[in-house]
């Protein structure tokens, strides 16, 4: 069941907060934005098959972590912080070991904390239910990604201040821009309504989050990038909840890998295995039947693993400034080994905290330098995100 929220466009950057948000708008003249409503998942109660999948998902899990303590890898980063806080209700579920509670929060993960800095989160669910006016600002910020995702592709177009009235090219309506973008990708946009709690921007067809908008273009990229290789493979390392595999899957790129935590391989698997009911997708330790076209989700460790020259393309977005320096530079010296050609690197330079006393984030660029073995391609503002860059680099052997 879905409950809609009116959105009103608001006067907006009254106070610090207000401005703060303001400013992680691309498109900062709001007045101009189509009217548009929120509207919430509701809560969504585990089916037979839930129970099935979880047991599924718990196995490769339980597998992964006594592989893993063979290895016993060490690490100290931003994801320290978020397993022994935010997250840290999904790990006493993980050790209570209810398959009913766990299936329950995963088919509900949006309003817990498992997803806090991955899609929402129960601190962000909370905010978002009780406070009206960060409700609108996220409606904007959810409106904002598409109409920019739109100009990214060149469907509507690219507003500029010094002509004319500024805003005057994104007057269209939701619908309207949502269709332009799916005749232009000849897919349906629109995702499933699996993620119970999840606030999403309302259209007449479904909802669609901003997470979702975003992986939309991660997967439009990456499949231009691809578009003369035949039968393309790629890795993503640090996938969030799998969305851009999604999206890289209806647009026909079937060989794809998720390297990750083995908790977030978790909610990836459950997420990917409920979207895509008729694709092969496999976990940790099952068997691909011979099968080359499948979505893989694997543990981190496992990435020193793969075989040389698996990979067309790695993806790294929006996580390894907040992984620790170590790790970062092991993935890197790897991928010139198991990657045919390219790597692209989407994230932000602040060099912010890790929430981890001593240790501040770092810049991608700079850790490739220092290692050596990449061209590179490209290197401009990110698109969809206010002070984020997007990189490309060839392997250089």
């Amino acid at each position: 069941m879905l409950k809609k929220f009116i959105k009103i466009i608001p006067t907006f950057g009254k106070n610090e907060e207000q401005i703060g948000l303001r400013n992680m708008l691309v498109h900062k003249n709001i007045k101009g934005y189509p009217v548009s409503e929120l509207e919430v998942v509701g809560e969504i109660i585990p089916s037979i098959e839930d129970l099935f999948l979880t047991e599924r998902l718990l196995k490769a899990y339980k597998v992964a972590q006594l592989d893993e303590e063979k290895i016993k890898p060490k690490r100290q980063d931003i994801w320290t912080f978020l397993e022994n806080g935010p997250q840290s209700d999904f790990f006493e579920l993980l050790e209570k070991g209810d398959i009913r509670e766990i299936a329950y929060y995963l088919c509900n993960m949006s309003k817990f904390g498992m997803t806090h800095g991955i899609t929402q989160g129960k601190t962000h669910y909370e905010k978002i239910k009780s406070d009206p006016e960060y409700r609108n600002w996220l409606g904007l910020f959810m409106t904002d990604k598409l109409i920019r995702l739109a100009e990214a592709l060149g469907v509507i177009a690219l507003e500029n201040p010094e002509q004319g009235e500024y805003g005057s090219s994104i007057l269209l309506n939701i619908d309207g821009i949502i269709e332009k973008i799916e005749n232009y990708m000849r897919i349906s946009i629109l995702p499933p309504g699996i993620e119970g709690g999840l606030f999403r921007l309302s259209t007449r067809k479904g909802g669609i989050h901003h997470r979702d908008i975003l992986a939309i273009y991660t997967a439009w990229r990456c499949s231009r990038l691809l578009e003369n290789v035949k039968d393309p493979s790629i890795c993503e390392i640090g996938a969030g909840i799998g969305k851009a595999a999604f999206y890289a899957h209806l647009l026909k790129i079937n060989k794809y890998t998720i390297i990750d935590l083995p908790y977030i391989n978790i909610i990836q698997g459950f997420y990917l295995i409920k979207s895509l009911p008729r694709s092969n997708i496999l976990l940790y330790g099952e068997s691909n039947n011979n099968n080359d076209n499948f979505i893989s989700i694997l543990p981190d460790w496992y990435f020193n693993k793969v075989r040389d020259k698996r990979f067309d393309l790695v993806l790294n977005e929006d996580s390894f400034p907040e992984i620790n320096e170590k790790i970062v530079k092991s993935y890197l010296k790897q991928i010139k080994t198991n990657t045919k050609s390219y790597f692209l690197s989407i994230n932000q330079e602040s060099q912010n905290t890790m929430m981890i006393k001593n240790l501040d984030q770092h810049i991608v660029s700079q850790l490739i330098l220092e290692e050596g073995g990449f061209d590179q391609i490209y290197r401009f503002l990110y698109w969809m995100r206010e002070g984020y860059v997007e990189e490309l680099y060839k392997i250089n052997r």
